[in-house]
């Protein structure tokens, strides 16, 4: 029951994300991109949980996570605003990567025992008596 509600989610939003308007906040395309094309394919997250540079992330994303085949539509729009909105894109999910995958965050994004994705700690966390 559970995973049929989940189809028909999936089919929903592809179908409004697809669609040539929509209302989808931009914040909210970038996140599904990140989430699809890099921390749900454990082989492109791994190459991802590693100090990278701005510019390394950049040329990481282009080569493993191709905008211009996979992104939203306003990326892989060739004419226009195309190289503006994918330039805003690796700026949107730059603070994705340095929050969930980098080696120095805090949290860290790998597979749970109970399947899927978890979220986390990197560090034991420390608890602090009496506040």
């Amino acid at each position: 029951m559970m995973k049929a509600g989940m189809m028909e989610e999936n089919r929903t939003l592809r179908n409004k994300l697809t669609s040539k308007h929509n209302t989808i906040p931009r914040a909210v395309s970038y996140w599904l991109y990140f989430k699809a094309h890099i921390l749900e394919k454990s082989d492109i997250r791994r190459l991802f949980q590693q100090p990278l540079s701005k510019t390394e992330f950049r040329t990481l994303v282009k080569k493993h996570a191709s905008p211009l085949k996979c992104g939203p539509s306003f990326c892989r729009n060739r004419k226009g605003n195309a190289k503006r909105n994918t330039n805003d894109l690796l700026a949107g999910i730059w603070p994705y990567y340095l929050a969930l995958l980098h080696p120095d965050s805090p949290f860290c994004v790998n597979e749970s025992a109970l399947g899927g994705l978890g979220l986390f700690c990197s560090e034991p966390l420390r608890v602090r008596e009496g506040t």
